[in-house]
């Protein structure tokens, strides 16, 4: 099983309502901002899927001016994230980039590492510069070392930036 989810940051449930207007999405508040919930992508539409979080994350950061983060967790092997200031997109993440690929080609899967953008930004954005080094870790790590599914390492990616993890809760430390 698989997630969306939306932060959107320093806004709140009932701007994120409005903006949404008859969009139908789970709308959870919390600690610094709101985390929008849709439904959990599947193989058959992610393509669609895809394009439907990215103009939804950025239409949402420009209409409410804040820090987005979009988050696609694929059946736990595809991790894909997106980050847009007021509207801009200033990073984007793929785990995976093979894994749609070329379903045939799983050799390949092993050559092609993780696509992310300027670690050093995004780590600044979220205000924690200093941890930009272990950040970079955490996105070009493979899979068994340190983690086994994909939540997991969004878990860690999100503690990092001070943001609500897989399970919607605020991180800690």
């Amino acid at each position: 099983m698989g997630y969306r989810h939306l932060y959107l940051e320093g806004v709140s449930s009932q701007e994120v309502r409005k903006a949404l207007g008859e969009r139908g999405a789970e709308v959870v508040g919390i600690a610094g901002g709101v985390v929008v919930v849709l439904e959990p992508p599947t193989f058959e539409s992610y393509y669609t899927q895809q394009d439907e979080i990215v103009p939804l994350a950025a239409g949402l950061s420009g209409q409410l001016n804040t820090l987005a983060f979009a988050v696609l967790n694929l059946e736990e092997e595809l991790l894909l994230f997106w980050v847009y200031d007021r509207g801009e997109q200033v990073f984007a993440y793929d785990s995976n980039p093979m894994y749609l690929g070329c379903p045939a080609c799983s050799y390949v899967s092993q050559t092609v590492g993780p696509e992310a953008g300027d670690v050093e930004k995004l780590a600044r954005l979220f205000g924690h510069p200093q941890k930009a080094r272990v950040l970079r870790s955490w996105l070009g790590r493979r899979r068994g070392l340190g983690f086994l599914r994909e939540s997991q390492r969004h878990a860690e990616i999100a503690r990092l930036l001070g943001l609500p993890g897989p399970s919607l809760e605020p991180a800690s430390g």
